[in-house]
């Protein structure tokens, strides 16, 4: 029947309910205490967006736990949220999605 087939669907045996965590990237290597031009900005933007995390941070222990407990992880595909599920996941698998981009101001798609 219908009902039977329902029920040997991975969906089907997964629980009703869960949680999902939105967690944002550490903070970024390019500084971000600057004054620019528009001009200046999108130079700025542009190496922000190339850009890693800064050196020797931590995630907080909290955000740790509860990467450990999840069934599944989202990360965008830009180089500092790569880093920071990196450093909170710690060797466990997660996908990379560019759906997850914050903020993609200087691609194609964006242009007017």
């Amino acid at each position: 029947s219908m009902s039977s087939a329902s029920h040997d669907t991975p969906i089907a045996r997964r629980p009703a309910s869960g949680w999902i965590m939105l967690a944002r990237h550490v903070e970024p290597a390019l500084s971000r205490a600057i004054r620019l031009n528009a001009a200046g900005y999108r130079d700025w933007w542009a190496e922000y967006e190339v850009g890693g995390i800064r050196d020797g941070q931590a995630p907080p222990s909290g955000l740790l736990d509860m990467a450990r407990e999840a069934d599944v992880i989202f990360a965008s595909t830009r180089r500092r949220a790569v880093e920071t599920a990196e450093a909170v996941l710690q060797g466990k698998h997660f996908i990379r999605d560019t759906r997850f981009i914050e903020a993609d101001y200087m691609s194609e798609r964006r242009k007017l």
